[in-house]
């Protein structure tokens, strides 16, 4: 055994706690088997343990979510500012692909005409009323939940919007944001509703 490891071993049977560098080694080697190997919460549980056999975790996922939950703060704490700056550019990406969405579902909904001829001369114009395609809202939605992760929304609780008639293909980028804010936060229907009702901004 390594004067290091004799250390750490004397160390912990002093403390009964993981050394500080130990703690540290796995954590980071535990996110690297998340990010880079997409592990699941046991399986890295089980190569931690294989890794560090004197230090085995005894819960199967709760010591390990806790390590990621650490490890991805202390990311963010550190870049902050850039990730601040993929949020906007997502942000303005997701808004511009819900508009041009939002304005073709609309335009699929206008009546498909159709014209009679005989010869030169028009006999006969009809409208037919068009339901729309609903493959435009699947892409609205779609970029909903999109921005949703990114701001850390998408684990919101049910909120009572399953009565209530929301168009969310007429709602701005911003109403979405701030109404999944609010069903996350358990807002009332009331709240809910005023914040569909307000005025854009700008």
């Amino acid at each position: 055994m390594s004067k290091i490891n004799s250390k750490v071993s004397k160390e912990k049977e002093k403390t009964g706690k993981v050394p500080p560098q130990v703690s540290l080694e796995r954590r980071l080697k535990a996110w690297e088997l998340r990010t880079q190997q997409r592990m699941t919460l046991r399986e890295i549980t089980l190569e931690l343990n294989k890794l560090f056999p004197k230090y085995a975790l005894k819960s199967d996922h709760q010591a390990v979510a806790k390590m990621l939950e650490e490890t991805e703060k202390e990311y963010q704490q550190g870049h902050a500012e850039k990730i601040e700056t993929v949020k906007n550019e997502l942000l303005a990406l997701k808004d511009y692909v819900i508009r041009e969405s939002r304005n073709a579902w609309e335009r699929s909904k206008d009546p498909e005409k159709a014209v009679e001829k005989r010869g030169e001369q028009v006999t006969r114009q009809t409208a037919k009323d068009q339901d729309g395609d609903h493959r435009y809202l699947q892409t609205i939605l779609a970029a909903v939940e999109d921005i949703e992760r990114a701001f850390g929304l998408d684990k919101a609780p049910s909120a009572p919007l399953l009565n209530l008639q929301i168009d969310f293909a007429k709602l701005s980028t911003d109403k979405i944001v701030a109404l999944t804010k609010a069903i996350k936060e358990g807002k009332n229907t009331d709240e809910i509703l005023s914040i569909v009702s307000a005025p854009d901004a700008g």
